[in-house]
């Protein structure tokens, strides 16, 4: 590999980096039994490579000067036009050529395949450079004339003695349309009535072509439906896992019971869970520095958090070019929102970040429903409102009053029946909630608020309490079931899964 890690370290030009890259190529091919060069260019594969690459050394003195980075990108670019053609089935006397090859050549029979529209005859490609008037005026060729040549082609070959007509029903699972010379056959051969239409016979060629290829007798697989004993089931699970336990139980299973979780990609890129956890955060540090009172400026001051939050991807283009401009702009909005709130509820602490937890008892043994709150704020009237920040989209206000998004519901039960605690240790137990809400921040006018208050709020925490003791106690029956999305019959499953391949569902549902 030295030749080539020289040129790329020190070279700026085409040729030298080229001519190593082939001397590292040969280096590497050469056995004990032959010479490199001898194994690298044999074949249709060798001799395709050593033709393009003849053509590039020609012409690499005019190539400008390359860094030695770009020279894996600009290969890659320069190969990838390059095709292959095996024009021989081994042991065969079958050729497989293309229209100008068969031109030169006379057969006994002949198959012409790919007579769909778009592929034969393919559409003459746009000019980016020329107009059709200007092409004729400076004495270009008519991109249109190749139509013709393809229509002479096919005229020369359909002369063959025998003729096999074949044509695909779908390309990419869409259906196609026939070639134009198909459907002109067939025009003509319906006027005459002694001839028969293309498509008579043409089950005989399919029940051949299934003779090839004998389809195996299968089963269906099976939806899951696991029921692990009882001590194996979880005995706590958080107000979101709630929410999947309701929607997809067998997530809950293979990530709770079986201890299954997806590896994540090498090198991932960024992704929209990314810009939700760097809108979290710079939230999270504005409330931890303004729990009880406002600066002067506010909209500054969370830009201030945005741009700590948003040094992490300083380097990601989309992130500088998308997400931080749709940050500022739910800044400016959450600026005014947040005056306006600490107002309505005569704000006394802000609190962000807090984890909670409360435990009732269930027929197979103490359960314990924990949650991580984005934002709890304690109101002049000792009683709590409980924020929730989205980037993306949020439950109706009609699918948290009636708990059917249970996550904020939840979080208010845990602040009646159990605790939270923020990171100074403080404890915010046994109370009441008057609002919860949802505050999203993303769109075109940077954000919106969701919610419920007074007596809807404690009616939606009431309803989802007692809803979790029963869907518990529902599970804690050993002959319950573990089903993958038991509602999408009813159009309710998760927006994300992780496990879906897993339980062998198709995977229309974008995965996290």
């Amino acid at each position: 590999m030295a030749p080539l890690i020289e040129q790329l370290t020190e070279g700026d030009a085409l040729r030298p980096m080229l001519e190593a890259h082939i001397r590292v190529a040969e280096a590497l091919a050469a056995s004990d039994e032959s010479e490199g060069a001898a194994a690298l260019w044999q074949g249709d594969a060798g001799e395709a490579a050593a033709a393009l690459l003849a053509e590039t050394l020609d012409a690499a003195d005019a190539s400008p000067s390359l860094d030695g980075r770009d020279y894996p990108e600009s290969f890659d670019a320069l190969i990838e036009g390059a095709a292959v053609r095996n024009n021989q089935a081994v042991g065969s006397p079958i050729q497989i050529m293309g229209v100008l090859e068969a031109r030169l050549a006379g057969f006994d029979a002949v198959v012409l395949g790919g007579l769909d529209e778009g592929v034969w005859p393919r559409p003459p490609a746009a000019d980016p450079w020329f107009s059709r008037a200007m092409r004729r005026e400076i004495g270009l060729t008519d991109l249109e004339k190749r139509l013709g040549l393809s229509a002479h082609d096919f005229a020369q070959l359909l002369h063959c003695p025998n003729v096999l007509l074949t044509r695909s029903l779908l390309r990419d699972d869409a259906p196609t349309k026939p070639s134009r010379w198909l459907v002109r056959l067939d025009a003509v051969l319906a006027v005459d009535g002694a001839c028969p239409k293309l498509t008579d016979g043409q089950e005989r060629y399919r029940y051949l072509a299934a003779a090839l290829d004998p389809v195996q007798k299968t089963e269906e697989a099976k939806p899951p439906n696991f029921c692990p004993p009882i001590e194996a089931r979880p005995r706590h699970l958080s107000a979101t896992e709630i929410d999947t336990l309701i929607l997809d139980p067998y997530a809950i299973y293979a990530k709770r019971v079986l201890g299954l979780y997806p590896l994540g990609d090498l090198d991932p890129a960024p992704s929209p869970a990314d810009r939700g956890r760097i809108v979290h955060a710079a939230f999270e540090s504005f409330l931890q520095k303004y729990a009880d009172h406002l600066p002067d400026d506010v909209l500054a001051a969370i830009l201030e958090a945005g741009d700590e939050a948003f040094a992490e991807f300083a380097d990601h283009a989309e992130a500088q070019a998308f997400w931080r401009p749709a940050f500022e702009r739910s800044a400016r909005w959450a600026a005014e929102r947040e005056i306006a709130h600490r107002e309505d509820i005569s704000l006394a602490k802000a609190h962000a970040e807090l984890t909670g937890e409360a435990v009732f008892q269930a027929p197979g043994g103490p359960f314990k429903l924990t949650a991580r709150a984005d934002r709890i704020d304690a109101s002049g009237d000792g009683t709590l409102a409980i924020i929730d920040y989205k980037t993306g989209a949020p439950p109706t206000k009609k699918a948290i009053a009636s708990a059917d998004a249970p996550q904020l519901p939840l979080e208010a039960a845990i602040a009646r029946h159990g605790a939270f605690k923020d990171g100074d240790g403080e404890t915010l137990a046994a109370l009441e909630t008057s609002l919860l809400a949802i505050w999203q921040l993303a769109g075109r006018d940077g954000g919106k608020v969701t919610a419920i208050d007074g007596e809807v709020a404690e009616s939606a925490m009431d309803i989802a309490w007692e809803g979790v003791q029963r869907l518990i106690a529902g599970f804690d029956e050993a002959d319950t079931p573990y089903l993958s999305e038991p509602r999408a019959a009813f159009n309710e499953a998760p927006r994300f899964s992780e496990y879906r391949t897993l339980a062998r569902l198709s995977n229309d549902v974008e995965e996290s």
